[in-house]
């Protein structure tokens, strides 16, 4: 058990600093962009190489620590899960602890959710300021607080498209899938080859839809990061009119 256990964490940890690792590398990119296109001497000729130069020879320390910190919470999670399949019939016969079960479940489940939203933000503070860990945590708290409405809005938005791209366009292609399976002849059933089409249309979808919510966020940052440091002159027209820059 305790060596399943360490495996388990070992995967989880290793997962977390890969997701990490991309999300740095992608918002390196982004930053590059945003802050010297207009700039050919500054602007590099391969962005995304030389952001990932930049995160392995600077913030592989940094991105260890952030998805250390994760892994924790999800494996306390998986323990919690565990005790509580443990103690399901306990919980049968007793209300207050069944409540109690839920109700910690529930913050585990909020708290992780946290984490991610914050350390995510952190990262982009990272690729974009070279700081630590914790500092660009506490730089992601300075902007919610500084701009609530601006992040709120772009959380919702970001949501909102993720659910569209990853709910429309795996079951269309389900669905194409199934009326050009069912009219071959001697086709098998046409559901089999559906299935497999929506599951990895859905994981195609993911992955793309997850560089755009980096991409979106990053511009947010660099877009409030420039109005606070540059009084927003890097920032292009159109996206200082709706961030209210202007």
């Amino acid at each position: 058990m305790a060596l399943m256990g360490y495996h388990v964490f070992g995967f989880l940890w290793a997962v977390n600093f890969l997701l990490a690792g991309s999300t740095m590398v992608i918002a390196g990119s982004v930053s590059f962009w945003f802050f010297y296109r207009n700039n050919t001497d500054e602007y590099p000729t391969l962005p995304v190489l030389s952001s990932m130069h930049m995160v392995v020879r600077y913030h592989l320390g940094t991105i260890a620590f952030g998805s250390l910190c994760l892994a924790l919470v999800q494996a306390l999670r998986a323990i919690l899960e565990y005790i509580n399949y443990k103690t399901a019939e306990a919980q049968e016969g007793n209300f207050l602890l069944k409540m109690s079960m839920c109700c910690v479940r529930c913050c585990m489940w909020c708290f992780e959710k946290c984490i991610k939203f914050v350390s995510g933000y952190a990262y982009i503070y990272v690729a974009l300021n070279g700081d630590s860990f914790c500092s660009a945590c506490k730089a992601t708290f300075t902007l919610f607080l500084s701009y609530p409405a601006q992040v709120s809005v772009n959380a919702f938005v970001q949501t909102l498209l993720r659910v569209l791209q990853c709910v429309a366009l795996p079951v269309g292609c389900a669905v194409g899938c199934y009326y050009y399976a069912d009219k071959l002849d001697g086709s098998p059933n046409a559901l089999v080859p559906s299935f497999f089409s929506l599951i990895l249309s859905y994981a195609v979808c993911r992955v793309f839809s997850g560089v755009y919510e980096t991409t979106v966020d990053t511009i947010f940052v660099c877009a409030m990061r420039d109005k606070d440091k540059f009084d927003g002159r890097h920032t292009p027209e159109g996206l200082a009119e709706v961030l209210g820059i202007n």
